[in-house]
């Protein structure tokens, strides 16, 4: 049995807008793309024979900006039905993802110009701009099988189409898994795919639980009635009682710690909104973050198992080693109380520092109000007490942070998700986007922007790696945020099930993409 968070709106890798959710990681169970990311965390083909390569005939880019990519995929594909693989399923599912109710604006699919299937096994897309990422296609552009879906587009109306038993009890993938019964509200049963493009699985059949609640999780872990547990299920916390548990019944159960989740903590630049005002002195920023000790959060909140950062890239391996040994704001306490000095604060009789007009200078630290989140403001308050700076904790529930309540606190918030390239002006909430957006602060950098617009069309990966670093760069010496460290997934599984790919270094590489090598030893 595989325990996931909550039951699963669609199975599709790539949901429809109108459709809650995804399958998100255990995607992998029931899809295959045209690349993934192998067990070393490289990107590699899957269902191609190989992934285009720039300046080539696979990967042309032409004069005026454009360019054009062909897939070839690998022969002999099936469905899991037995129809063959094509790629006008590729073609038609272009055309869904582009239906204004529930297509996607956004990249890859609304870069590309157009998508035509030279045969059935050539994919040729042209692209309207250059992307980075053309040759990388995964679960941003899946596949769908027209023989099964193309006459209920025709005829359905949107809501209908993505009301199909399609999507989760009648679906039909190309991953190791194939949904042979659906129970909702509880479980999902999927066979073996022996038409899998890696082969066939080694366990004939898995069963796909629902729960949420993590002590349920862990007890039947222990009990031996579920047998992996995966993404956002188990904390840390749990996951070393849960090991104290197996080595106390002589058991040697596996727990992996994939730090991937970034903290980062927003400051307010919406001046209308903005309070205390002083937070705009770079100088006031840099104090606070030299206030703060991360080091000792990190180590309470995921007792060591997360990894410190210095800019705000939370999932992408990739980029880590152009930021090793990058400047940080280190936890130096006497540092920020010079800065606070040099900007004309001054301490009362209290120890408190008062702004240079007088005024007390207090401001409020929010965050998501959950324990280990009280735990890690608690800290950082704390230290910030002590520098002398009169910061009060303010826990919101979720429903004060949907649409503007996200971005609309006056001082500091802390939150997961927020990268290095999405702090741009585009990314700030307003009600033109619904408040979406990872730029909560509304921090504006036009050197920044223009950098953040190179980034996402320069082809050169030499290049590409240069404009990140001058965006870090960037972030270093204006501070929009507090770049704080990544506290990890957590999945486990009992001692039977054997050769589950481990990525406790590699959070993008997701365990159940390799379901199909998993065995049983009873």
């Amino acid at each position: 049995m595989v325990v996931i968070a909550r039951e699963i709106p669609t199975l599709a890798a790539k949901p429809l807008q109108g459709v809650s959710g995804s399958a998100r990681g255990h995607a992998g169970l029931f899809n295959a793309t045209l690349t993934w990311l192998d067990e070393a965390g490289n990107r590699a083909p899957l269902l191609a024979e190989a992934m285009p390569q720039l300046n080539s005939d696979s990967w042309r880019v032409f004069p005026d900006g454009t360019m054009e990519t062909t897939y070839r995929l690998r022969p002999n594909l099936t469905w899991q039905d037995g129809a063959p693989l094509s790629a006008e399923d590729f073609v038609f599912a272009w055309r869904v993802y582009l239906t204004p109710e529930f297509g996607s604006t956004g990249p890859p699919v609304g870069v590309m110009e157009g998508v035509q299937a030279a045969d059935a096994q050539t994919l040729v897309i042209r692209w309207r701009s250059p992307y980075p990422q053309a040759a990388e296609l995964a679960a941003d552009f899946p596949p769908l099988p027209r023989h099964l879906l193309d006459q209920s587009y025709r005829d359905s109306d949107p809501l209908g189409f993505v009301g199909l038993p399609f999507w989760v009890s009648e679906y039909v993938g190309l991953g190791p898994y194939r949904v042979d019964r659906y129970e909702p509200g509880a479980w999902i049963e999927a066979t073996a795919f022996d038409g899998y493009v890696l082969g066939p699985p080694q366990i004939e059949r898995v069963q796909v639980a629902f729960i949420q609640d993590p002590s349920a999780a862990v007890a039947h872990l222990l009990a031996g009635e579920a047998h992996y547990v995966t993404d956002f299920i188990i904390g840390p916390d749990d996951a070393l009682s849960l090991e104290r548990q197996w080595q106390s019944q002589g058991q040697q159960g596996s727990t992996l710690f994939a730090p991937s989740q970034i903290r980062f903590t927003s400051f307010q630049f919406r001046p209308d909104i903005m309070n205390p005002t002083e937070m705009g002195d770079i100088r006031v920023r840099k104090a606070i973050a030299h206030s703060i000790d991360n080091a000792a959060s990190l180590e309470a909140v995921t007792y060591g198992k997360g990894k410190l950062v210095s800019v705000p890239i939370p999932d992408d391996e990739t980029f880590w080693p152009l930021f090793e040994g990058f400047p940080k704001y280190g936890y130096d306490p006497r540092r920020a109380q010079q800065l606070l000095e040099e900007a004309g604060y001054t301490r009362g009789d209290d120890a408190r520092y008062r702004a240079p007009h007088g005024r007390p200078f207090e401001f409020e630290f929010g965050f998501i109000a959950q324990a280990s989140n009280e735990r890690e403001n608690t800290i950082w308050v704390d230290n910030l007490r002590q520098v002398g700076l009169s910061a009060h904790s303010q826990g919101y529930v979720q429903a004060q942070i949907r649409g503007e309540g996200r971005s609309s606190f006056p001082a500091l918030f802390t939150g997961s998700g927020t990268r290095l390239t999405n702090l741009d002006m585009g990314n700030i909430p307003t009600p033109q986007n619904r408040w979406q957006g990872g730029n909560y602060g509304s921090w504006k950098n036009e050197d920044y922007d223009r950098l953040d617009r190179s980034f996402e069309v320069t082809l050169e990966l030499d290049r590409r790696n240069q404009t990140l670093l001058d965006m870090g760069r960037i972030y270093y010496e204006q501070l929009p945020g507090l770049a704080h460290y990544l506290t990890p997934i957590v999945n486990a599984w009992v001692p039977n099930l054997m050769n589950v790919s481990t990525r406790s270094a590699l959070p993008r590489v997701n365990p159940l993409d390799y379901a199909h090598k998993w065995d049983w030893r009873a």
